[in-house]
């Protein structure tokens, strides 16, 4: 009789790690099977731009951020506020940044963002486009 209860528990015993490995097993591959879901997923986060690309803004959008005037004039506003070697971001707000800030719950830094630009080169960049922003200022005037 004792060797008939312990056979039994035996087989109990062999049965319960057999279902709890199966159940492990399949715990586990559903983990991995979700893990690929979702690596190989094709969900797109709305990611949105803060940062505009200095060099590739129209002379109307620069005029935005610079105010309407001629270039020399806009030159000379920013000489007042900034000097050569500041680093700036354009929002797309069409504001300019300096420093760091959160954004819309995103942090932006102008000195590592990928659109940050010196003053210097803002300065260029509107020297360069002189002659399309002072014929559109006489436009909008």
């Amino acid at each position: 009789m004792r060797k008939r209860v312990f056979s039994i528990y035996l087989l109990l015993g062999v049965f319960t790690l057999i279902g709890c490995g199966s159940q492990y097993d399949s715990t586990s591959t559903t983990s991995e099977n979700a893990k690929d879901m979702v690596n190989s997923s094709t969900i797109v986060d709305e990611v949105k731009v803060l940062t505009l690309a200095p060099s590739e803004m129209s002379v109307e959008e620069l005029c935005k951020v610079f105010g309407y005037g001629k270039t020399v004039d806009l030159i000379e506003d920013i000489d007042t506020y900034y000097s050569d070697s500041d680093q700036v971001v354009i929002l797309d707000s069409h504001t300019i940044l300096t420093g760091s800030a959160i954004i819309e719950g995103t942090p932006v830094d102008a000195t590592t963002d990928q659109n940050s630009v010196t003053i210097k080169e803002l300065k260029y960049l509107l020297n360069d486009k002189k002659g399309e922003i002072d014929s559109f200022y006489e436009k909008v005037k």
